[in-house]
C-alpha cells in the first residue's frame, strides 16, 4: 500500500475539483494526508462547497489510487 504525501494529496484535490466538482465555488483539502501525517489507511478528505445544492451529501471514491471522502455542501448546509 502507498502512503501519500501532502503534495500528492493537493495535486489530486485540484484534479478532483476541476474534473468532478467543476461547478463548485471552492474545495478544501483536509485530513491527515494534507497535514503530512497520513498512513497506509488514510484517505483524502474534501469539503466541496457549491453556491446552492438541492441537498448536502457525502461520497467515498478512489481517485488515481487515492481513497477520497468528499463532503459536498452549499452555503446553507455548510453551517
Amino acid at each position: 500500500m502507498t502512503i501519500f504525501t501532502a503534495k500528492n494529496a493537493i495535486d489530486r484535490a485540484q484534479k478532483i475539483f476541476f474534473e468532478r466538482y467543476s461547478g463548485a465555488e471552492f474545495c478544501i483539502a483536509a485530513g491527515s494526508i494534507v497535514r503530512g501525517k497520513g498512513t497506509v489507511r488514510s484517505d483524502l478528505d474534501l469539503v466541496v462547497v457549491f453556491e446552492s445544492r438541492e441537498c448536502a451529501f457525502r461520497e467515498s471514491f478512489t481517485f488515481d489510487e487515492m481513497p477520497v471522502e468528499a463532503f459536498v455542501h452549499d452555503y446553507e448546509t455548510i453551517q
